[in-house]
């Protein structure tokens, strides 16, 4: 028993280890990081789907890639050749979304120290005004300028998240190896019990 114990204890470490630490592929995430090589990883899609800063530092990264020459005027992108990736230079992709501006407001305030007061002169202006628009675009504007200070912090602190929780988990997959028959006995405790309460219930009949 203490053998299959141990059996259970290394398929659980093995199956959390492959489910976690292994390559995913497929559609999990529309924006991939290239950042470390572990950006592939479970943990990694776990920690830039519940990031509200990460998936944007991960589009403006992929717009980095994919544009070595900056913005290009809409007129000008959408003019090319079909198959040109100059539709996806355009400043929207750059920008954050409206929505970004709102839930990142701190995030770029670090950066620009009226942009909170200024974004909220939004909450006063009727979303299909003129003015709210240009407001929009200017808030965009001023958040692409805090990129240069922004986007790099992100990214350092992007690296030591996904280098951090790889290593703790790394160590907890270690540590279930090495108490393998204690692991593997817990997670059989409530078989074990349940087949105990049997054994009782067939003496009693």
């Amino acid at each position: 028993m203490e053998k299959f114990k141990g059996y259970v204890g290394i398929a659980v470490a093995l199956a959390l280890a492959w489910l976690f630490l292994a390559p995913q592929s497929g559609g999990w995430r529309a924006t991939r990081m290239q950042a470390t090589p572990l950006d592939d990883t479970g943990i990694a899609v776990i920690i830039l789907g519940r990031s509200e800063t990460y998936p944007l530092l991960a589009r403006v990264e992929t717009f980095v890639r994919q544009c070595p020459g900056g913005v290009e005027a809409e007129a000008r992108a959408l003019d090319r050749m079909y198959g040109y990736k100059g539709d996806q230079c355009l400043f929207h992709h750059l920008a954050p979304s409206r929505n970004d501006l709102y839930v990142l407001a701190d995030d770029f305030g670090q950066y620009d120290t009226t942009f909170r007061d200024d974004l909220r002169r939004s909450f006063d202006m009727e979303t299909d005004s003129e003015a709210f628009k240009q407001l929009i675009t200017q808030m965009q504007e001023r958040a692409v300028a805090t990129y240069p200070k922004m986007m790099s912090n992100l990214h350092r602190s992007y690296v030591l998240t996904v280098y951090f929780w790889h290593a703790l988990f790394v160590g907890v997959i270690l540590l279930m190896l090495w108490f393998r028959r204690e692991v593997g006995g817990v997670l059989l405790l409530p078989i074990t019990g349940l087949g105990k309460l049997l054994a009782k219930a067939h003496e009693k009949v």
